[in-house]
């Protein structure tokens, strides 16, 4: 898969892999695999909405609690994160 990212979102993409000590692509690859379990809710309900199987509210109903999963799963990483800088920041 190839990707042209707008500038801006390369910018903040470089950042954060730079912060996590790891490569862009890398850093985007750990996120999609971490959210993995969001986006197939996301695709199921997609289908099913496609499918005529359920409703544009209830589609996005299950969409939004999947989003708050993986913000949910994205503070813990943060978190995370943030322990290992300051334990760099202690070793130096």
């Amino acid at each position: 898969m190839n990707l042209t990212l707008p500038p801006e979102v390369d910018l903040v993409l470089g950042r954060l892999a730079e912060a996590a000590g790891t490569g862009k692509a890398s850093f985007v690859r750990e996120w999609l695999v971490s959210m993995t379990p969001q986006l197939s809710q996301m695709a199921e309900a997609l289908e099913a909405a496609k499918a005529g199987q359920m409703d544009s509210l209830s589609m996005m109903s299950k969409t939004l609690r999947g989003a708050v999963q993986g913000g949910q799963q994205a503070q813990l990483e943060l978190t995370k994160l943030r322990a290992v800088v300051r334990k760099r920041k202690l070793l130096k």
